[in-house]
């Protein structure tokens, strides 16, 4: 298989990223790069996910806002993201630490940070269309700015080939993020 220059530095980029974040490590060894995931942060990860949904829905207005197909439509994207967390445990096992060489663990980890997206893309349609306080806006933000950071985490950890990048509109650490999404 040959490697452009281009191709090898977001491989370089993405292996660096991936070692810096507390879920994953990267090894290199005879030319091959083994990246091993955190099995209890990569669950932390996808329980965010699910805590957003709750979070967002039990702010006054919010559910209105959404109406009942934009809630079916959420409910759908959280199953999909409780499949992918258990896809995810099930290949994962009793073990502490996995490595992104299996084929089951990349294809839930793409199924749950796909699922994340998707969370992300609904709460974003619902903002635009929100008329509420600006406290409550304020809420809906800060939950919202807590999964982008989420994602970009997740994204992080592995190439994905069919992703759409989501930048926190807050910065924030991924300690904040966690906690603001009831995760500690």
């Amino acid at each position: 298989m040959v490697i452009s220059r281009r191709r090898l530095g977001v491989l370089a980029g993405l292996t660096t990223a991936a070692a810096a974040l507390s879920a994953c490590t990267a090894a290199s060894s005879g030319g091959t790069t083994t990246a091993t995931l955190n099995v209890a942060q990569v669950d932390k990860y996808f329980t965010a996910g699910l805590n957003a949904e709750t979070a967002i829905l039990a702010i006054p207005g919010v559910s209105a806002a959404f109406g009942v197909a934009g809630i079916a439509a959420l409910g759908v994207t959280v199953a999909t993201l409780k499949a992918a967390m258990a896809a995810f445990d099930a290949a994962a096992g009793s073990s502490v630490t996995v490595s992104l060489s299996t084929t089951s663990v990349e294809a839930a980890v793409n199924s749950g940070l796909a699922a994340i997206q998707s969370l992300l893309t609904q709460f974003r349609a619902m903002i635009a269309s929100l008329n509420v306080s600006s406290s409550i806006y304020s809420q809906v933000s800060l939950i919202v700015s807590s999964l982008a950071t989420i994602a970009a985490i997740v994204e992080a950890l592995l190439p994905v080939s069919a992703s759409v990048s989501y930048a926190a509109d807050q910065p924030m650490t991924e300690a904040q993020a966690l906690a603001n999404l009831g995760v500690h």
